[in-house]
């Protein structure tokens, strides 16, 4: 059969408009399922839980999860987020202007004492070890790879640092976890938890949230 040729220009050309195409996506309300009113909603201050029937969800879909030996407790959407984050900055990478910087893919780790590492040195905390770990990887994708670590031993997740995001993570945040379990339940109730998650959910670029630790949100 015929087989289409396209110049290295057009190639771009639709590169490009897959981008942007894929930026829009992630700003779509479908991003989030069947969760997304629970997360960019206004905080209902009387009730801060998962319906009975979400709870039973949830938990049985990290029992199914833990039989299979995963890694990481998500969703197959969830999973596909973060790839496609990815892919765009690697298009980034692909597409940016000669000498100019790299894209930068950027992981905030914000939690407590178990976060920050203490009791090790810096360089030993799980933040800094996923750097180590995973820099090289990126790297040959053309991005640049990033962790910091915000961990503060017996700080809570609010209202500080749920209120002042920006302020304090910035404006650019691919990945935002949040570790803050071994304060549960006395020092982090779980109306700070669900205010950090309300307002991670609406920073400006729409990081993928992890939750570290063995929470008691179900």
């Amino acid at each position: 059969g015929n087989v289409a040729f396209c110049s290295v220009a057009e190639l771009f050309g639709k590169l490009v408009k897959e981008r942007i195409r894929l930026g829009q996506q992630l700003t779509a309300m479908n991003e989030y399922g069947t969760y997304y009113n629970q997360i960019f909603s206004d905080i209902n201050t009387k009730a801060f839980s998962f319906p009975a029937v979400v709870k039973g969800r949830i938990k049985q879909s990290i029992q199914r999860q833990k039989k299979q030996n995963h890694l990481f407790l998500s969703s197959i959407r969830s999973m596909k987020r973060l790839t496609r984050r990815i892919l765009i900055k690697h298009l980034e990478a692909v597409l940016r202007e000669e000498n100019s910087p790299p894209p930068v893919f950027t992981w905030i780790t914000a939690g407590d004492s178990s976060a920050a590492g203490h009791g090790n040195l810096y360089s030993q905390s799980y933040t800094a070890v996923l750097q180590q770990t995973v820099q090289a990887h990126f790297e040959a994708l053309g991005i640049h790879f990033e962790a910091k670590n915000y961990g503060m031993g017996n700080y809570n997740s609010a209202p500080e640092l749920a209120l002042c995001m920006n302020e304090i993570f910035g404006d650019d945040i691919d990945v935002l976890m949040w570790d803050f379990a071994s304060l549960q339940p006395s020092s982090e109730p779980v109306q700070k938890s669900v205010l950090w998650a309300h307002r991670a959910g609406i920073h400006p670029t729409r990081p993928i949230l992890f939750f570290g630790g063995d929470t008691n949100f179900v």
